[in-house]
């Protein structure tokens, strides 16, 4: 009753909501700005952090500039519309310094103004992003006014990630993350960069340092005895923070003013200590520039070296033989989403360290950079990727498509260019590799990757391609709700083929039901830790292989998914640990002991237990002992059922010419036809309660509303009796109006009371569906012969149509024939335009197709 009130609570502020277009926000709490907390980006002695966080106006794009409300960035809100956030810039520009505009995330697209002027136009994509404010539209006296138009919204083709992606985080809209300004002197380094190459024997790292050098200074130079001659200096110190030198490389040039330097240099350092998980050893990369004696600008960020790499029968980190033992990190928690403080970032990232994970994969999200940054200082390799999935086959051959995702995913590794502790870059999941389209376009992604970046390069699959595809360096392969045994075998197909060194299990979860979990339920605590015990039983085995346990945490989706779980929140049952951070559950504790080589835990057995709900023994009993009083009323009505189960076209000819069946006891019939169905339907959903099938189906829709409905139902055999037994006596109603609008066209009247008597009586066969409506869900959760169940019950669903039809063109008094044809058309109309609405605006059938083409592949 609580939860029933809540969801109609939920749905009234959501009616309001949308009428007077509020949009309501998040606030990240706990969160404030520290000198030095943006260090591990980069620090510097001639550059000043202004920090551009705390309060900002914020206003819908339509409405005037005066009508702001204040608003703590980060923040993230809810709402369809595109905001417009404003702040004035808190100092005066100085003459002889530059200023650059900084966003670690923004949610989705962005367009940046200075003064009115727009300065810059953001794509899409939450990784950072940054860019100098024009000093001709600075103001050196009175205010200077930041605007920001954000667009938080995602579509089913332009965004990545896609619009109700399959078991996607919930997607922060807004600035949600760090916003800052860099004051930099008149002659400054620009854009920098240093990607590096360990020798095959590890005794070198050979750097490439690119970087750009901006002359702003338009006055006299700095030092009039040298003029425009400057001198940059890249070293490499032993540990960061530290001041010893161990390796450096200078480059003298010169620059007019408003000139622009290019810098390519090569720096090797020998005998170098290479970081691993186990000794995460990072040193400090330095640019500084100089003007004769005077240090006019430098920068330097931490780094760390390795060699990462796929071969035949392992990975190599260091040249030595390496397994994966990771786990998937979807930041999450609570109403914040991925909003997170440094602490709550440390916090997490220590768990994930001390469960005895050397890998943690960022999936379905781009990370914070600080998150990267943890991981190198915590001895954790990171795996970072496009935040796409199961991409349409259809779709790889859309030269715009292909061109968008090859420019998101060059500034997505620009954002991140400085963080070498990266281990591999994904090109996404869920790809189809036996499909040409599906190759081509992971061989041109993974081609123009590789020139931005020395990184391994990984996809993941629903199916495998049967060769290894160009650029690519390593294959996923991803489970969810699957049996260990299934797993194991895919894995050991593919490792023939592929070697386990170009493999691995990008992700195996499995979903509990933390509400209604029992020790012999298919999804409670104990299953899910025998889920991982077997594939770490495994591991311990083959130490080869390769794996990421998904996921760390609960997380929160952006839809009420069926299959995370009986609870609301739209979470996803699939941690290690709850959203909370509370006590880790058994399959944590499991993996802890297996990992850190602790005393094993022991799991309770049981794991066969029927759960068929009794619900549906006594639902189906009640229906039964009503339907036998029916029977008991006398000999008329046996006589009716009779005659309209074996001669229904003589029974439509009588409620025709005589109409003397009984509109009470067909009302009885009627509902308890809607209550056998709903057994029916119940059973089915909630033995598919665990299947991801119906959901990406309803998601390729977009039907978010019908997907909490339906999950709600899934979790909840009782209310979902109730709710679709009046849901078919409402669709009965629908029908008698649609059958009473067809005699429109025919000579012959056909009152409301007939055209109800047709609709209900042409479904008295689900009646003697009953006993097995009783039994549906044990019998199909046997596993035994579920193809023929449902085959039995399409035939059902046909041989009610037919009856429906044949009682239509009986008391029309027609030829069959033009019911037949007219019904058949109007439906095959409806069904296609209906189609093609959601082809336009979601791309409905290349998502179901793809759909089917994964299940084809089990």
């Amino acid at each position: 009753m609580r939860r029933s009130l809540s969801v109609i609570s939920l749905t009234f502020i959501c009616m309001v909501w949308g009428i007077f277009g509020q949009a309501n926000f998040t606030e990240l709490g706990g969160y404030s700005y520290s000198e030095g907390s943006l260090g591990y980006l980069e620090h510097s002695t001639t550059r000043t952090i202004i920090p551009m966080t705390g309060k900002w106006g914020v206003r819908f794009a339509d409405d005037p500039a005066n009508t702001s409300k204040q608003v703590e960035i980060p923040s993230s809100f809810e709402s369809e519309s595109e905001l417009i956030f404003e702040r004035t810039l808190p100092f005066e520009p100085k003459s002889d310094k530059n200023y650059r505009l900084t966003f670690l995330g923004v949610s989705n697209k962005a367009e940046v103004s200075l003064n009115g002027r727009m300065i810059y136009r953001h794509l899409g994509g939450t990784f950072p992003f940054s860019f100098l404010l024009p000093k001709d539209v600075l103001k050196k006296t009175g205010k200077n006014i930041i605007t920001v138009k954000v667009n938080g919204n995602l579509d089913n083709k332009e965004t990545f990630p896609f619009k109700f992606s399959f078991l996607y985080p919930y997607s922060n809209k807004g600035i949600f993350r760090e916003v800052f300004i860099q004051e930099l002197p008149n002659i400054f380094i620009g854009d920098y960069s240093s990607n590096y190459q360990v020798t095959p024997n590890g005794n070198k790292v050979e750097l490439n340092i690119n970087s750009s050098i901006s002359n702003r200074n338009y006055g006299r130079a700095i030092n009039d005895s040298i003029g425009n001659k400057f001198e940059l200096v890249v070293s490499v110190k032993t540990k960061e923070g530290e001041g010893e030198r161990i390796g450096a490389v200078t480059e003298k040039f010169a620059i007019s003013a408003g000139k622009d330097q290019e810098s390519a240099l090569t720096l090797t350092i020998s005998d170098p200590r290479l970081w691993t998980p186990a000794a995460p050893y990072l040193y400090e990369i330095s640019f500084a520039l100089y003007s004769g004696d005077i240090l006019i600008d430098e920068i330097a960020y931490p780094a760390g070296f390795f060699l990462f790499k796929s071969g035949d029968n392992s990975f190599n980190l260091n040249n030595g033989k390496f397994a994966l033992k990771g786990v998937t990190y979807i930041p999450s928690l609570s109403k914040s989403g991925a909003m997170f403080t440094n602490e709550e970032m440390a916090r997490d990232i220590r768990l994930i360290k001390g469960a005895g994970f050397n890998a943690v994969r960022f999936e379905k999200n781009i990370p914070h950079p600080y998150l990267l940054y943890l991981c190198a200082r915590e001895g954790l390799l990171a795996f970072i990727e496009m935040p796409i999935s199961n991409l349409p086959a259809s779709f790889s051959d859309d030269p715009l498509l292909s061109e968008n995702l090859r420019s998101f995913a060059q500034l997505y590794l620009k954002g991140y260019k400085n963080f070498s502790t990266i281990a591999g870059f994904g090109l996404g999941t869920g790809y189809l590799g036996n499909r040409d389209k599906s190759v081509e376009l992971l061989k041109s992604l993974a081609v123009a990757v590789k020139k931005n970046t020395g990184k391994m390069v990984y996809a993941s699959f629903a199916i495998l391609p049967k060769n290894q595809i160009e650029g690519l360096d390593a294959y996923g392969i991803e489970f969810i709700n699957r049996p260990t045994s299934e797993i194991l075998r895919v894995y050991q197909q593919a490792a023939q083929s592929f070697g386990a060194g170009r493999l691995m299990v990008a992700s195996a979860g499995y979903i509990i039901d933390p509400e209604k979990s029992r020790t012999g339920n298919k999804h409670s605590a104990e299953s899910q830790a025998k889920f991982f015990e077997d594939i770490l039983m495994y591991a311990s085995v083959n130490q080869n292989m390769s794996f990421f346990l998904s996921t760390m945490f609960d997380y929160r989706s952006n839809y009420q998914s069926i299959i995370s779980g009986a609870l609301n929140d739209q979470m996803v049952y699939l941690g290690l640990i709850p959203e909370d951070r509370g006590a880790g559950r058994l399959s944590y504790k499991v993996v802890d002991a297996l990992l850190n080589n602790r005393e094993k835990v022991t799991i309770s057995l049981g794991f066969n237990e029927d759960d068929a709900p009794m619900i549906f023994i006594i639902f189906g009993l009640a229906l039964a002992l009503l339907t036998a009083m029916l029977l008991n009323t006398g000999k008329k009505f046996k006589e009716d059922a009779l005659r309209a189960m074996l001669r229904p076209y003589n029974f439509y000819q009588d409620v025709r010419d005589y109409n003397q069946i009984s509109p009470f006891i067909t009302t009885y019939i009627g509902l308890l036809i809607c209550a056998v169905m709903a057994l029916l339907t119940s059973s089915l959903l909630f033995y598919w309660r665990y299947d991801s099938l119906q959901e990406r189906i309803l998601l390729s829709f977009g039907f978010d509303n019908l997907l909490s409905v339906a999950s709600y139902l899934s979790w909840n055999p009782m209310e979902s009796l109730l709710v679709l037994t009046l849901f078919y006596f409402v669709l009965a109603i629908f029908f008698t109006l649609l059958v009473k609008f067809g005699s429109l066209f025919v000579i012959n009247r056909v009152t409301i009371q007939k055209s109800y008597l047709v609709v209900i009586w042409a479904s008295l066969p689900f009646i003697t569906a009953l006993p097995g409506a009783i039994l549906l869900y044990r019998v199909l959760n046997s596993e035994v012969a579920n193809m023929i169940v449902y085959i039995i019950l399409l035939l059902f669903f046909v041989w009610n149509i037919h009856r429906l039809l044949k009682g239509m063109y009986v008391v029309y008094d027609v030829p069959a024939f033009k019911v037949y044809f007219f019904s058949i058309f109007v439906v095959l109309v409806v069904v296609a335009s209906w189609l093609f609405y959601y082809q336009l605006t979601n791309f409905t059938v290349e998502q179901i197709i793809q759909v089917y083409l994964e299940s084809r592949a089990g």
